[in-house]
């Protein structure tokens, strides 16, 4: 059987109480999924994933893209 439920449900904040309505559930849900990017935080992974990004790949062969190439 399919459930056709579009409706947030509550969701219980960190002092227990819970949201009063939807856009509160989403605030909620925005800073679980999304968190704030804050170095200060990062696990060793995060700081070779940080370090990796950063860095401008060089990779033989490439040359620059074309203004035609990134329109198509």
């Amino acid at each position: 059987m399919k459930r056709n439920n579009t409706h947030l449900t509550t969701l219980r904040k960190p002092d227990s109480s819970l949201a009063w309505d939807t856009q509160e559930t989403l605030k909620l849900m925005l800073g679980y999924f999304t968190p704030e990017d804050n170095e200060l935080e990062d696990n060793d992974h995060h700081k070779q994933v940080r370090d990796t990004t950063i860095r401008p790949l060089d990779t033989p062969g490439d040359k620059e893209c074309t203004r035609e190439e990134i329109q198509k």
